[in-house]
């Protein structure tokens, strides 16, 4: 199993319709040539896009999933190196406007997530500012919480489209060098 390439994936089988997303995990068992062994991570209904997933152990994984109404990053762990997931992913304290995420096993057994902290309000969802989020428990609590872009200031390079046009950081990716930086 340890061969297994693992592929979380989101699927919109309704356009639009975010009651209608839900998230899954893929398995291919050659490199690639051929992909199945479908498990749910979420359900259609629970409004969750989008995971990331960090390895803890030899078989335990988390997911990490955004959350299309806009409220908390949620949770989901699974003990069979990606078989099996439970039926309701727990929602963390981190919030989540409604945009991607992204998060990292570090070296050190750490694990780092960029997202912008910030809930939606009234419907309205600013994609600033751009955090950092480390956790030093796997990935359950998060006692350190840095914004690295405040953003927020007015965009003079992006077309207006109703203005105020505000500066936005989304869909953010996360690596490891080899000395040691993220």
């Amino acid at each position: 199993d340890e061969e297994a390439w693992l592929l979380p994936m989101y699927y919109t089988p309704v356009d639009y319709d975010l009651a209608t997303h839900y998230c899954a995990m893929w398995r291919s068992e050659d490199r690639g040539r051929t992909w199945g062994a479908e498990s749910r991570m979420s359900w259609p209904g629970q409004f969750l896009a989008q995971p990331t997933v960090v390895r803890l152990n030899a078989t335990a994984l988390r997911a990490y999933f955004r959350d299309r109404r806009g409220r908390r990053v949620h949770f989901s762990d699974s003990l069979d190196n990606g078989a099996s997931w439970p039926a309701q992913p727990k929602r963390s304290k981190l919030p989540n406007n409604q945009s991607g995420i992204q998060a990292l096993l570090l070296w050190n057994g750490h694990v780092v997530m960029a997202f912008n902290n910030q809930q939606c309000e009234h419907s309205r969802c600013h994609r600033h500012p751009l955090s950092l989020a480390l956790s030093k428990d796997g990935g359950l609590t998060w006692g350190w919480i840095r914004d690295i872009e405040p953003g927020g200031t007015w965009d003079k390079v992006m077309p207006l489209r109703t203005p105020p046009r505000y500066q936005r950081y989304s869909y953010p990716a996360l690596l490891q060098t080899q000395d040691g930086r993220i």
